[in-house]
């Protein structure tokens, strides 16, 4: 009990252990997703906020560089009307860009054709011609365009130009200046400068798209659409091959940011509280468990368990045990009630077993007188001899044996299983020998007394209570046995000088269950030297103290090895168990057997070789064959005459094969020989013989077989 509790209270903070770690697993990892999804949403807003800034920054500075440009392109237009003599001097045309901060001058006709340049090489070419310029191609024939395009700050060599109408003649006055960088949008470059001041984490990346485009690709080996995927606000989990991220996303409608933390590093905080919080409940739980497990062990479970002692003893049997626990005052009050308890049933007990005892004695003498006892049973039949016994679990058995012969023909025998044991098996069993007996006198076969006693058994039953039967009916004098099988009661089979195998037989239903059970009778014709050995389901179900069963092949080794006489199997078999149980282990059901051993009719059986024309060692062996089974001296004269007749007509010479097998009753004489195909007894006059029969082999070897029945 005592383990039994510690083991209980063991799983109980195993169980509450595990759930509190779940519940803070649980707890710490939504929490850290929560923090993380905070952190990630200000830095993004923070970095959101800012790259708005920029933007308006850049707006403001593209405002003013585009009207200084175009202040400057007006006052160099306004220098050439006053002095257009300039355009024909490159030098003079540089100097005027010079003073308005322009590295590059063009001036061209109304068809966008360049007339004057700084450098000169652009003299001669159209604005239409060139990309970066031919936006102004059309505004050059309408004298009013004002137009300014930025270039690209990634790329040194653009630049950013201003045109305005010329003033001395019509056409355009294009000036290109470096562009300004601070007017130009943002860059990735920029952007790689300041996102590690927003990163939510040493790892994590901030990827961030303008117009839908990725502006820091080079820093973000992904695919952008994944991104672009992400909800605003929303934390999503992405899988890339450098690891697993959380995402979060915000935007507005130029910018989108999207902020990636490694998994890993998003949990890591988490684990380590939640590794504390482990260790410290285990601390916490075994702690409990030592003191708990203490205090009831102390005041509970050590009294408990001598009380258990104490009533285990009892219920066992022993009613001399005292419970002596007095640790406690609700131990002693239990003690002492024990104990009384006890005294009443030691009191009773004594009286209770005196009587059964009584009774027992009386119902076991009443079974045993009514069993066939004493051996051998019919010592004036020599055809067949039995031995049977029964070995009771308890004082009376549910099993039982029987035999008799209401003819001088017909042996009776068998053996039976009672579901039940102790007396109410005793009192089934009687009646049972009773049926069978009164139904066998009257004649019927095997099926028909199976049916009938069934039936009888059935009528009234309500105990539950079934027979299982295996009943036999020997013809002495044939040696044929009739015989059913219903239930467990088993049969084996020895053939002379062979060894027992179990009965091919058909089994019914156990008897006093159903009243409409069907039995089918069977048939063996047993010969001289056979032996019948049956058996109750005790045998083979008896174990050891292990646990392991006798079983068949104990059962046929026993039989085989120590059982000369049919009296022996039994003995044989019960030694065998004895030696297999061990010492002190008793029987576990009833044991009953039944050895029966048929030896028919004195026999004798003789062979040997000789010439058809010396017909005396044939003399001889007829003799000595017939006179074993006490034929008379007529009949082994007239065999004499027969056998010397036979013989006589076959020429002498040959070889003749003779045997002769015999009974009380009848004599078989058979002839082989290789001689021309030649029948002796179509050349004789009749014989006194009851039966004859020839015939050549395959082999072309003469049969002939000569049958007399004796006197």
């Amino acid at each position: 009990m005592r383990r039994t509790f510690l083991l209980g209270l063991s799983l109980l903070l195993m169980v509450v252990f595990t759930v509190t770690g779940v519940l803070t697993y649980t707890h710490l990892r939504e929490h850290a997703e929560e923090r993380v999804r905070q952190l990630m949403s200000a830095r993004l807003a923070d970095m959101l906020e800012l790259l708005q800034h920029e933007d308006d920054s850049t707006a403001r500075m593209r405002d003013t560089c585009e009207q200084l440009d175009l202040k400057s392109a007006r006052a160099l237009a306004e220098f050439l009307r006053v002095d257009s003599e300039r355009l024909r001097h490159a030098e003079q045309l540089q100097e005027l860009g010079n003073i308005v901060g322009a590295v590059r001058v063009l001036i061209t006709d109304a068809q966008g054709s360049i007339v004057a340049a700084v450098p000169g090489e652009w003299v001669g070419r159209k604005l239409a011609d060139i990309d970066a310029l031919h936006d102004f191609a059309a505004a050059a024939g309408d004298g009013k365009t004002e137009m300014h395009r930025f270039g690209d700050a990634s790329d040194a060599r653009s630049l950013q130009y201003a045109g305005v109408p010329r003033r001395d003649a019509p056409g355009l006055v294009l000036l290109g200046f470096p562009p300004a960088e601070a007017a130009q949008p943002i860059s990735a470059e920029r952007i790689a400068k300041f996102t590690p001041h927003f990163r939510p984490g040493e790892r994590a990346r901030i990827a961030v798209f303008r117009g839908g485009a990725l502006i820091n690709k080079g820093n973000l080996p992904y695919r952008s659409t994944e991104l672009l995927s992400i909800p605003l606000q929303g934390v999503s989990e992405l899988s890339f091959p450098d690891g697993d991220y959380f995402a979060y996303a915000v935007g507005n409608a130029r910018y989108r940011l999207v902020a990636l933390i490694p998994t890993a590093d998003m949990y890591r905080p988490s684990k380590n509280t939640l590794y504390s919080m482990l260790l410290s409940n285990l601390l916490l739980f075994l702690a409990m468990f030592g003191a708990v497990s203490y205090l009831l062990q102390r005041y509970v479970l050590r009294g408990l368990s001598r009380v258990v002692e104490s009533l285990r003893r009892i219920a066992s049997g022993d009613l001399n045990e005292r419970v002596e626990v007095t640790d406690t005052p609700e131990f002693r009050r239990l003690s002492s009630d024990i104990n009384a308890m006890v005294d009443t049933l030691r009191f009773f007990g004594e009286e209770e077993r005196e009587n059964m005892n009584r009774e027992l004695e009386l119902a076991r003498s009443i079974q045993s007188a009514a069993l066939p006892g004493r051996f051998p049973a019919f010592p004036n039949r020599p055809e067949f001899d039995l031995y049977a016994v029964c070995v009771p679990a308890m004082t009376v058995s549910g099993d039982f044996y029987d035999f008799f012969m209401p003819g001088e023909d017909k042996l009776h025998f068998l053996v039976a299983d009672v579901s039940d044991s102790g007396i109410p098996a005793a009192l089934y069993m009687m009646r049972c020998m009773s049926l069978i007996r009164s139904v066998a006198r009257s004649g019927a076969r095997p099926e028909t007394l199976a049916r009938a006693v069934n039936t009888a058994l059935c009528e009234g039953q309500s105990t539950g209570i079934h027979l299982s039967l295996f009943y036999g009916c020997l013809q002495v004098r044939t040696g044929e046995l009739r015989f059913i099988n219903a239930g467990s009661p088993q049969a084996l089979l020895q053939h002379e000088g062979g060894d027992y195998e179990p009965l091919s037989m058909s089994s019914g239903p156990v008897m006093g269950l159903f009243d409409d059970a069907r039995y089918t009778g069977c048939r063996l014709q047993m010969q001289p030297g056979d032996r019948l050995f049956l058996y109750t389901e005790g045998v083979t179900s008896a174990s050891d103290a292990a646990d392991t069963p006798f079983g068949g092949a104990r059962l046929r080794e026993a039989l085989g090895e120590h059982a000369p006489t049919v009296a022996d199997a039994p003995r044989a078999v019960r030694a065998a168990l004895r030696r297999f149980l061990g010492e002190g282990r008793e029987l576990q059901e009833d044991v009953t057997m039944l050895a029966l051993e048929y030896r028919g009719k004195k026999r004798a059986a003789r062979e040997l070789c000789i010439a058809a024309g010396e017909p005396q060692e044939a003399e001889h062996m007829l003799s000595e064959a017939l006179e074993a089974v006490f034929a008379a001296p007529a009949d082994i004269a007239e065999l004499h005459a027969t056998t010397r007749a036979v013989l006589a007509a076959l020429p002498p010479a040959t070889a003749v094969q003779l045997s002769i097998c015999c009974d009380e009753e009848r004599a078989e004489l058979r002839l082989s020989y290789a001689a021309p195909r030649l029948n002796p007894l179509s050349t004789l006059p009749p014989l006194p013989l009851d039966e004859t029969h020839y015939q050549v082999d395959a082999s072309g070897v003469n049969q002939l077989t000569l049958c007399k029945r004796l006197s």
